[in-house]
């Protein structure tokens, strides 16, 4: 029946995604997926083995950055980038630490 809502509960999601599940939790198909996390800067995490996960918190800031249907797009960051500092003269001192750290 058109409309109604799933007769099965949706699983409990984990952390990391592999390509498949991520897929299904945005409910995409593959290649909009890899169109859509490439557009937004979402990139599979390194986890030290030879397998692709993504974080399930970036996947949710994608899906939270895109506009409502009519709404003009603008320009968003990355998901996978730091929270915006606001002050230009804390980010400066932010990196000079970090290159002498």
């Amino acid at each position: 029946m058109r409309g109604s809502p799933p007769t099965t509960p949706m699983p409990s999601w984990p952390a990391l995604l592999p390509i498949d599940l991520a897929c299904l939790y945005c409910q995409m198909g593959a290649d909009s997926f890899r169109f859509f996390t490439r557009q937004h800067g979402v990139v599979p995490v390194d986890t030290g083995l030879t397998m692709t996960r993504y974080r399930r918190s970036d996947l949710d800031r994608m899906i939270d950055s895109l506009p409502a249907r009519g709404a003009e797009m603008r320009p968003e960051a990355h998901a996978n980038d730091p929270p915006p500092v606001d002050d230009a003269d804390e980010a400066l001192a932010r990196a000079e630490r970090r290159v002498r750290g």
